[in-house]
């Protein structure tokens, strides 16, 4: 997690290759089924240019899917399987998140940990094992344990809790999900367009 690497980081690295690769492909199939007539002896371009077109493409739409995917624009709106790590920035909070880590620890509750401040605020890293994520209008909802379903997840009231959207900078799950707040950097610092506001 950019400097505050969860479990799922090389997972979500690599699921971000592999769908930016995928965009790339599209971009580039779609450039060449254009331009086809257009190459050719006699005609505006030769394979070496139809080819430096396609890559162009292929390259543009890789890039262009890797940074809407970092900043937050292509999300994934819950967990695919148990397994995150998330960093929190409270933003008026309804709880105080210190009290996820009281009691006695199981395997299954979360581990909550200080890893930094951010504009005076403390950031922090929240561990769920067997955990799942769900966008739901205005917050996120954490499982401590469920299952997922094709429409999201699936736990009972006294296994989860919900999160302002706001206070969650970013989810990583070990699968490779990724949720990223818009708002915020990876790192819990507000975005420019935040500043700009």
């Amino acid at each position: 997690m950019a400097n505050h690497e969860g479990a799922g980081g090389n997972r979500v690295a690599e699921r971000i290759r592999y769908w930016a690769s995928e965009a790339g492909e599209s971009a580039a199939l779609s450039a060449g089924d254009f331009l086809i007539e257009f190459v050719g002896e006699g005609k505006p371009l030769s394979q070496e240019s139809y080819a430096a077109i396609l890559a162009a493409k292929r390259e543009e739409a890789a890039a262009k899917y890797t940074a809407d995917r970092e900043a937050g624009l292509l999300n994934d709106k819950h967990s695919t399987s148990p397994g995150l790590t998330a960093v929190i920035r409270p933003h008026a909070e309804y709880f105080d998140i210190l009290t996820l880590n009281e009691g006695p620890r199981e395997l299954t509750a979360p581990l909550v940990e200080t890893i930094g401040e951010v504009e005076d605020a403390p950031l922090y890293r929240m561990s769920l094992p067997e955990g799942l994520f769900e966008e739901d209008n205005m917050r996120i909802r954490f499982a401590t344990t469920g299952a997922v379903d094709g429409r999201g997840i699936i736990s009972s009231p006294d296994n989860s809790f919900n999160l302002n959207i706001f206070s969650v900078v970013r989810i990583e799950g070990d699968d490779g999900d990724l949720w990223q707040n818009t708002d915020y950097n990876p790192d819990g610092t507000p975005t420019q367009e935040l500043l700009d506001k």
